[in-house]
């Protein structure tokens, strides 16, 4: 908590997750996120809070390659996205999150926002983020969301 950079910083690994943390109240400095994933593979972010990044994402990954899940996360009340997936991730899974009230400090104001790349993302909840709730590039699937 109370990060003025990045919370935690995850970069070049495999086979690693993250389960159960509560980063809040971190990210003040511009583009500085709750969770910044950087090129990881095999990667799993489950049962965690990421909000009040104040000028960055709640879950920010980029550069990441295969096999990445996010479930049953919160990413709420952030200056940026919620989640800001960037990079060509490929057999990604996004399912049962929210990501509410995320706010457009600095080109931003997604619940979940994925650029490119492969995958599913499935029956999570965004409401009342300041752009929208959902981009979601043509790769990937999208059902069940709210």
């Amino acid at each position: 908590t109370s990060f003025g950079g990045q919370a935690a910083e995850l970069k070049r690994c495999d086979s690693s997750s993250v389960s159960s943390c509560n980063f809040h109240d971190s990210g003040a400095t511009y583009y500085c996120h709750g969770l910044y994933i950087y090129q990881c593979a095999s990667f799993t972010v489950s049962g965690t809070t990421m909000s009040n990044s104040p000028a960055g994402s709640g879950c920010h990954l980029n550069g990441v390659t295969d096999h990445v899940t996010i479930q049953s996360s919160t990413c709420s009340n952030n200056g940026q996205d919620g989640m800001d997936i960037q990079g060509t991730p490929t057999n990604g899974l996004i399912t049962g999150n929210t990501c509410d009230g995320n706010k457009n400090v600095a080109d931003g104001g997604y619940g979940i926002r994925i650029w490119s790349g492969s995958g599913s993302c499935t029956n999570n909840t965004a409401t009342g983020n300041a752009v929208a709730n959902y981009s979601i590039a043509s790769g990937w699937t999208s059902s069940g969301n709210h």
